[in-house]
């Protein structure tokens, strides 16, 4: 079954639901208030992650957590790959790390650190279990099974990586958190030599991002505050959905 809804979070802790498609007017159909996080939002198995904090789907004005995560530091983006696994990038602790938590445990089954993984703002795992680090001046690649003492590989050109997303054939899409508006793009097979191509720009400043199952991209941008939709080849804003709040997390699912 398709998704239908866009989960969103902003810098307040407030979670918010969307209908799909969305259009100029689209508005929030659920509100969760002061239940999240300041972080990203990843979906796996019928749960939402926001931070280290999970709730159970379908969400509504009165959720409430059904779990914690123990985590290292202070998290800023969750991803989850088909397996289950969960991927919290952190950064509040010097450079700290992305825990790895699998088969639905609470704390962390093991966490990955060291140059692959510098101050993280993002994270992200492609169709094929690859995961993908948006560090302050690169990307940290790990090749699947990402594994513990993991060490992975950094490659790409020194931006302040913020959000960052895959598509289907693995391209991967890189939010510059710095302000500028700016997307940089990557295509597999990655090494430390990958390079982005001329970066494109779309406007205000970028936050994390998502791509649902048929293309659809989705970013939460301020200044001004708003959702960005693109359609592939992901080179201008298709639509822009006006938002009351700072949003930054985003995700796709049912």
């Amino acid at each position: 079954m398709p998704p239908t809804h866009l989960y969103v979070s902003d810098f307040t802790g407030n979670l918010y639901v969307y209908t799909l498609p969305l259009t100029a007017s689209s508005t929030p159909t659920v509100t969760l208030a002061g239940q999240g996080a300041l972080a990203g939002i990843a979906i796996s198995q019928n749960k939402l992650y926001n931070g280290p904090f999970v709730f159970q789907l379908p969400l509504t004005s009165s959720s409430v957590k059904t779990a914690t995560l123990t985590t290292t530091s202070s998290v800023v983006s969750d991803a989850a790959d088909a397996s289950g696994t969960i991927y919290l990038a952190e950064n509040m602790n010097s450079t700290c790390c992305i825990d790895v938590y699998q088969g639905g445990a609470t704390s962390p089954t093991f966490t990955l650190s060291g140059a692959s993984v510098d101050a993280p703002f993002g994270v992200a795992v492609d169709s094929g279990g690859n995961l993908f680090s948006a560090n302050v001046g690169s990307i940290g690649y790990f090749t699947a099974p990402v594994h513990s003492g993991q060490v992975g590989i950094i490659f790409g050109r020194d931006a302040f990586n913020e959000g960052l997303v895959t598509d289907a054939s693995i391209n991967l899409y890189v939010a510059d958190g710095n302000g500028t508006g700016t997307i940089d793009y990557y295509h597999p097979p990655y090494t430390i030599a990958s390079a982005p191509g001329t970066p494109v720009t779309i406007g205000g400043k970028l936050w994390q991002m998502a791509i649902g199952p048929d293309g659809t991209m989705y970013i939460a941008s301020q200044t001004p505050n708003q959702l960005d939709v693109l359609t592939s080849p992901y080179t201008s804003i298709a639509l822009a959905v006006p938002t009351s709040f700072n949003a930054y997390g985003v995700a796709v699912g049912p």
